[in-house]
């Protein structure tokens, strides 16, 4: 009595995919809109077959609506970027493609998710997402939107979780209008709309917003320093060069943020063009010499920052016993610790200065610039320096350090935790890797 063995063999066919647009791949079945798919299951071996025919139902996510809020109205000239996703999140098509329905008298066009307008009037647009609610069937809705003149306003910028979206606001009637002597900054609005130079130092408290003008210049030759538990807030205009000039005279404050000792408050910049440089052991935007650091956000613009000595070019100067959060969204940023002198210490070019504590760092879009020529990271800590949370989703970098490209300083006293979801990335260490450990030995 022998046992004979044999091989059995299980395969299965497409019979009918209907409009599903399924496929098989082996034993995977892959389908990519809702409905039936019809199939054929075989076992067979050496001497005989069996096929049975069966189907597999399909379900497909149905589109509902788009993802945030679509304006009312909007004020022409000034860009404003649509939803570029649909709900709910786990639609199976959730990509959304805006076109203009009727731009009446507007001269409206979109670019992407961008829509600007020209002139006033109405425009009709439209939202179309691709077989959202089923193979060839597509979600649409069409919005009208009022488009308004503005006369005088600024670029409004925030994140919708993908990328910045901006959008124009006047300015309140009742705002300030900068001079040479206006060196004391509260609560409320502030434009610079004439090229004006300020040579006493200027003090912010409680929250003030400033405007550059498009084509003015305002020249802070004694720096700018937001006190704690304050807030300055940086906003330009549509052709973004409204120009911000920012320089510490004294040694060991920061260019924009605080003095030697002290804590500054947030700073935040939504647009315009902005250069700040913080002498000796300040920070170009941050805090001076033994302060604590506020918060820093930067949404769009052009930022150039730069550190002379131990402190950061973005972040905590020297001795800082706490950095606030650092948050790039967009923008060009432009951060150098240009220290060159070996018998004293640099610090990064974002994140902490000499001996400092860091906050975290992170970004999700810009093009950024960061290097340290002496003991920093390009992106991180510096010589001395405790370590921060370093957390990158997108944008373009390049990141040059003396230790560590994006990492450690020169003997920092602990290590940083860097996440990447994306980007792209170009880091490069001296004594350290490009990203990672910064080294451990000083001159």
């Amino acid at each position: 009595n022998r046992k004979h063995q044999c091989k059995v063999n299980l395969t299965f066919k497409i019979l009918d995919s209907e409009k599903t647009g399924a496929n098989l791949n082996g034993k995977k079945l892959t389908a990519f809109y809702g409905g039936t798919v019809k199939l054929k299951a075989t076992v067979s071996d050496e001497f005989t077959s069996y096929s049975e025919s069966f189907t597999v139902k399909v379900n497909q996510k149905s589109v509902t609506g788009i993802s945030g809020s679509v304006p009312q109205s909007i004020y022409a000239n000034y860009e404003t970027i649509l939803p570029d996703k649909a709900t709910p999140e786990d639609a199976s098509y959730r990509d959304v493609v805006w076109s203009i329905s009727n731009a009446g008298t507007t001269g409206a066009t979109i670019t992407g998710n961008k829509l600007i307008a020209k002139n006033a009037g109405t425009v009709k647009v439209k939202a179309t997402v691709k077989n959202g609610l089923g193979f060839e069937k597509d979600y649409v809705k069409e919005y009208t939107i009022l488009v308004e003149t503005l006369t005088f306003g600024y670029v409004e910028a925030g994140w919708n979780g993908s990328s910045v979206v901006t959008s124009g606001k006047p300015v309140p009637s009742n705002y300030t209008g900068v001079q040479s002597n206006t060196t004391t900054w509260s609560n409320g609005w502030y434009v610079v709309n004439n090229d004006v130079q300020i040579s006493g130092e200027v003090t912010v408290y409680g929250t003030v917003n400033l405007l550059l003008t498009d084509g003015h210049t305002l020249n802070a030759a004694q720096g700018i320093f937001v006190n704690e538990d304050s807030e300055l807030k940086i906003y330009g205009q549509t052709g973004g060069t409204g120009k911000l000039i920012a320089t510490s005279a004294t040694d060991n404050n920061a260019g924009i943020g605080s003095k030697s000792g002290s804590a500054s408050g947030k700073i935040t910049i939504y647009g315009g063009v902005v250069e700040a440089t913080g002498k000796k052991n300040g920070a170009g935007i941050g805090s001076g010499i033994n302060g604590d650091c506020g918060d820093i956000t930067i949404y769009r613009g052009t930022v150039n920052a730069t550190a002379l000595a131990a402190g950061a070019a973005i972040g905590g100067g020297s001795g800082a016993a706490n950095v606030g959060d650092i948050t790039i969204y967009g923008g060009t940023v432009n951060a150098a610790n240009t220290n060159t002198n070996t018998a004293s210490y640099g610090g990064a070019g974002i994140g902490g200065g000499y001996d400092s504590k860091g906050g975290t760092i992170t970004i999700y879009g810009g093009v950024i610039n960061a290097t340290s020529n002496q003991d920093g990271a390009g992106i991180g800590t510096t010589y001395g320096g405790q370590g921060c949370d370093i957390i990158i989703h997108g944008g373009t970098i390049t990141a040059t350090g003396d230790g560590a490209g994006i990492g450690t300083g020169r003997a920092s006293l602990s290590a940083n935790n860097i996440t990447i979801h994306g980007g792209t990335i170009i880091a490069s260490g001296n004594t350290g890797a490009g990203i990672g450990d910064g080294g451990y030995t000083k001159y």
